[in-house]
């Protein structure tokens, strides 16, 4: 075997090879294998010359005159430079292959110079001709591409150019250039010529023959019945964690890990279709001493010959840090300031800062912006749609600063000149201790340009790197699904809730005082009715909770050793102010404390003497080594009471059956098809299969820009969605930047590509109401430009999309942020309703906020929304949508279904706007996201869903996506799939005696087949929404088929 050069060691993981069977055959089985996979036949084409025989070959046969220069120059010509005529060249270090002569085309100053001789009636039209020559370069390139082009002017003046054949040639050999041509038409004139070096290298031809190609005998029809689409290779999949069937090639090293993709590469998924996942398990290739090294297998009986096998695999450098000079032991080399300066020192501050490791770090110093810092450019070492993780060790120094934002950020230009700024990651850096900076990210597009950077931390601040790494992510194995033994469903897991024993069990939190005290509710709060069902009647009694100074003081015990892990719990309680002794609203809030963490268990805002019910969920993910819950919460000296507190673990597959029989019914229609076309009795009997191909509930995403440059990320959305929300494109701060600067570009891409889908939209946001979300410079205008600038806004926004967007979310967050009432007056709300309503009257306009149906924001509850519903539709503020973001932890259905219950009461449509679920277990993320979905989808004021975002790295929260960086789809994202496919009807049986077939489906649209004797049939229908059970009966026409 011949060997490459050496190479340095690396660690080649690679994943999932396979050799599979296509139905591609060719004439020829050859052993030549190329880059892209490719078996080649050596003999490929219907004609073959003996391209071999050169000195043989030049005879009788050969159309070209002088074809080896023995009459000097006579019948060629200089196609713009010079020829002369050599016995040898290079102080006679160039010599003729064969003959005494040859020629040179020299003084090239193009391409397209070269030697040439007229064919013109030496060629006849439909007969192959083979074409050889020997040729080489000389001059100031050592290796160029030369070609030999046939020029044929037809009879009405058209010039063509004919390729005949190209080839890498040196200065060093001669080498024969080989092909064919066939000419279709009836030339008035043809010309063959050599071109293609650059300009100032001469060309080099020793000989040139065009003859007619002979004709090989036709070969015979291969007979075989080949496995097609098999792999070839064994134990592909390493799914017995061996390396069973494979050998190391060389003294390397072959384990098996895990963490590859589980998706075919995107050739073999072309080629293959539907395909059972990868394992996940890969080689890792190590101790590599020479590039030749690596994991072989013997395939000698698998193959078959004229068969074409596609090979594909996915394989990975590992460890391999894309940064140059990482740890600036070169110096500033490869480094540059970003609009400050950078310095490289081994110590700072009189010696007390010194490296973390190695002997030097960098500073970047004279920092008069935040955005200054130090960068590098790595255009070109990253690739698309591969997810790379960054780490750097940094810390901060000077300006009396002692902690400061330090962040790591991507800057992108595009090939259109579009710049985007990709946040990688950010921390709270000091001035006292390196810390370590880590982030992801993946680049959707081709950019033309790609700089890495870090930066941050207030002007006068120096930024100090020691160290920057940048590698392909390492692929996190998925986790695996929780064994959860005796979880104990509607358990209540507090010791004494009832309070039997005194206050045994409990204990005070601070310096307050309980006792137990009568009077409170015998039944439980609605939430947990609805979770638990029948249920024994509560006590009666109370921890009355007095002697309170601090609003954390209040009643606590320990539960640590009762908590299991990744169980969803519920937690509901009484709760009352003692009367007299508030004077405003009081929140109470049931809290845990986990280890330092404080855990929001859900809170009420109480402004009288009644008893509120409680109600919020929690789940642990992580072992604690304590776990407290106590009620807190109120001002110190108000007195308050606690009654019936459960804290259970909630049974989420017992609600699901409950929601699925909700479904059933709001989501459903009784359906009847009456077939016409011909008599009953001759369709009576007539097998009819009816298919739903889409469920009409709005089930939509958020997007963004950036996204769609992503093939795969495009094709899941477009597969699976049919409403789109932008994530800031149309966000005023998006839009207009900068005063009078108007950026529309990115919005208008999106719109395109949602409209070429059929996808509808919603607009997200013409205003948002939170202070920190407006821009300096309209935070800068008086009230009268402000309110100038708000005009313009809306105005422009609604005049350019009108008609286009279906929704918009008029000023978002109105619960927790006021900027522009607080500025221009209460009125400005409704105004805006107004002046959107008239500008776009076809648009429902939406009030849209956040924590409103979790049950731990006192700002946001239901009873809040309704409110504020109402106060707009009372100043003429066309409301005509709710919308519950939906950014929720360990979601508990009959929670959020009591919200939703609230403000169903309005009789607007409510939607789940930005809905996402989180956590790190991809199961139990799965589980929280089925809740979501199957309450929505159950509730009958709910008219849609919009995820907010499903790949990984484009979510604006952690451990919440679908689908990870690279394309593969997780448990969550199969949830999803499985639900959508669970939402769809499907019925077969026979048409009755009066024509007609019915059944029960969900709403959507239909294909119907009718099988007959003589024909198969197929018409769509469209199953709308009716009103109450009224049975939708349509017309099928089957003789308009």
């Amino acid at each position: 075997m011949a060997r490459p050069t050496s190479m340095a060691e690396t660690k080649l993981p690679f994943s999932a090879l396979s050799v599979v069977l296509l139905s591609l055959l060719l004439p020829f089985l050859g052993s030549a294998l190329t880059a892209g996979g490719s078996i080649l036949s050596p003999f490929p084409r219907q004609y073959q010359s003996k391209y071999g025989e050169v000195a043989a070959a030049v005879g009788a046969n050969n159309i070209i005159l002088n074809p080896r220069f023995e009459d000097g120059l006579k019948n060629w010509s200089a196609k713009g430079c010079r020829v002369e005529l050599h016995e040898s060249m290079a102080d006679g270090k160039i010599v003729p292959q064969s003959g005494k002569l040859f020629v040179s085309a020299t003084d090239r100053t193009e391409t397209w110079n070269g030697i040439e001789q007229e064919l013109t009636g030496r060629v006849q039209r439909e007969v192959a001709y083979g074409v050889t020559a020997i040729a080489r370069i000389y001059g100031n390139v050592t290796a160029a591409t030369l070609q030999l082009t046939l020029w044929v002017q037809e009879q009405d003046r058209r010039e063509e150019y004919i390729s005949i054949a190209s080839l890498q040639v040196t200065d060093k050999d001669w080498v024969q250039l080989q092909g064919e041509f066939l000419l279709n038409g009836f030339p008035s004139r043809v010309i063959i010529y050599f071109e293609g070096p650059p300009a100032g290298t001469d060309i080099l031809i020793n000989s040139l023959i065009v003859q007619h190609a002979a004709k090989m005998p036709s070969s015979a029809r291969p007979v075989f019945q080949p496995p097609f689409d098999v792999n070839v290779i064994e134990n592909s999949n390493l799914d017995d964690g061996t390396t069973a069937g494979w050998f190391a090639l060389g003294n390397c090293l072959l384990t098996v890990e895990r963490g590859s993709p589980y998706v075919l590469p995107p050739m073999a998924r072309d080629s293959l279709g539907p395909h059972e996942s990868l394992s996940s398990q890969y080689m890792r290739v190590t101790n590599r001493t020479e590039s030749w090294m690596g994991p072989a297998q013997i395939v000698t009986d698998k193959l078959r010959v004229y068969l074409t096998y596609q090979v594909s695999a996915s394989a990975a450098k590992d460890d391999e840090n894309l940064i140059v000079n990482p740890n600036f032991e070169d110096g500033s080399n490869n480094w540059s300031g970003r609009g400050c300066k950078i310095a490289v020192q081994n110590s700072a501050a009189d010696g007390k800062i010194v490296p973390q490791s190695g002997k030097v770090f960098a500073v970047a110093t004279g920092r008069t912006q935040n955005w200054h810092g130090i960068q590098q450019e790595i255009t070109g070492r990253v690739q698309r749609k591969l997810a790379y993780e960054v780490t750097a060790v940094v810390r901060i120094y000077g300006n009396n600063v002692t902690s400061a934002d330090v962040r790591a950020t991507l800057w992108v230009k595009n090939p259109d000149n579009r710049e985007q700024y990709i946040g990688i990651a950010n921390l709270q850096a000091k001035d006292s201790e390196w810390v370590q900076l880590q982030g992801k990210f993946l680049l959707n597009g081709s950019p033309n340009k790609i700089v890495v950077y870090l930066e941050g931390p207030p002007p006068g601040t120096d930024l100090l790197v020691n160290s920057f790494t940048l590698k392909h992510a390492t692929k996190v194995p998925p986790s695996p699904l929780p064994i959860i033994e005796n979880p104990a469903f509607g358990v209540n897991i507090l010791q004494n809730s009832n309070l039997s024993d005194a206050t045994n069990g409990w204990f005070p939190l601070g310096n307050c005082s309980l006792n137990v005290a009568t009077g409170s509710p015998h039944v439980l709060p609605p939430m947990a009715r609805e979770s638990l069902g029948v249920h024994e009647s509560l006590s009666g009694r109370c921890i009355a909770v007095t002697k309170r100074t601090q609003t954390w003081m209040g009643p606590a015990q320990m539960i640590t050793d009762k908590v299991k892990l990744f169980l969803t719990y519920q937690i509901s309680a009484w709760v009352k102010i003692v009367p007299g002794a508030a004077s405003g609203p009081q929140n109470v809030n049931v809290a845990l404390g986990v280890d330092n963490n404080w855990v929001n268990g859900g809170q009420v805002e109480i402004n009288d003497d009644r008893w509120h019910e409680i109600g919020g969920s929690f789940r642990i993910e992580k072992q604690p080594s304590k776990v407290m819950v106590y009620i807190q919460g109120p001002a110190g000296g108000v007195d308050f009471m606690v009654a019936g507190l459960q804290i259970f673990a909630v049974d989420r597959v017992a609600r699901f059956k409950h929601l699925r029989r909700h479904a059933d019914k709001i989501r459903k229609r009784d359906v009847t098809l009456k077939f016409t076309g011909g008599d009953s009795s001759s369709l009576h009997g007539t097998f009819v299969k009816v298919r739903q191909t889409q469920n009409s509930f709005p089930l939509g995403t958020c997007i963004s820009r950036t996204n769609i440059d992503n093939e795969d990320f495009v094709d899941f959305f477009v597969k699976n969605f049919n409403w789109a929300v932008f994530g800031n494109e149309l966000k005023w701060y998006w839009t207009e930047s900068q005063q009078g600067n108007l950026n529309y570009k990115d919005a208008d891409d999106l719109v395109e590509l949602c409209r070429a889908h059929n996808i509808d939209m919603r607009g997200h946001c013409i205003f948002w109401d939170v202070d920190g979300t407006v821009q300096p410079w309209i935070k800068s205008l008086n009230k009268d430009d402000l309110m100038k600038a708000v005009q313009n806004r809306i105005t422009d926004l609604l005049t350019r999309y009108k008609g286009k967007f279906k929704h918009y979310d008029v000023n978002n967050e109105m619960l927790h942020g006021s900027f522009y009432q607080d500025r221009l007056g209460k009125d400005i709300r409704p105004y805006m309703f107004k002046t959107a309503n008239q500008l776009d009257p076809f648009a429902a306009l939406f009030v849209n906020d956040y924590h409103v149906e979790d049950g731990c924001d006192t700002r946001s509850t239901p009873e809040r929304y309704i409110e504020q519903v109402l106060d707009l539709q009372e100043r003429g503020a066309a409301v005509g949508g709710i919308g519950i973001q939906g950014h929720i932890d360990s979601p508990v259905g009959p929670v959020v279904c009591s919200a939703l219950d609230g403000l169903g009461i309005l009789g607007l449509p409510i939607w789940f706007t930005e809905l996402d679920v989180s956590s790190t277990n991809e199961y139990i993320r799965a589980e929280d996201l089925e809740v979501m979905l199957r309450e929505a989808f159950a509730h009958p004021s709910v008219e849609g869903v919009m995820l907010w975002g499903f790949w990984e790295l484009f979510m604006s929260r952690e451990n919440s996506h679908l689908v990870e960086a690279e394309g593969e789809v997780n448990e969550a994202g199969r949830r999803l799939l499985a639900l959508k496919k669970e939402w769809l009807s499907h019925a077969s049986g026979e048409i009755d005696e009066s024509g007609e077939f019915g059944f029960r489906g969900f709403h959507g649209s239909y294909r119907v087949e009718v099988v007959g004797l003589s024909k198969k049939v197929t018409k769509t229908f469209v199953v709308e929404k009716g009103d109450g059970d009224t049975p939708l009966v349509l017309n099928i026409d089957l003789s308009s088929s």
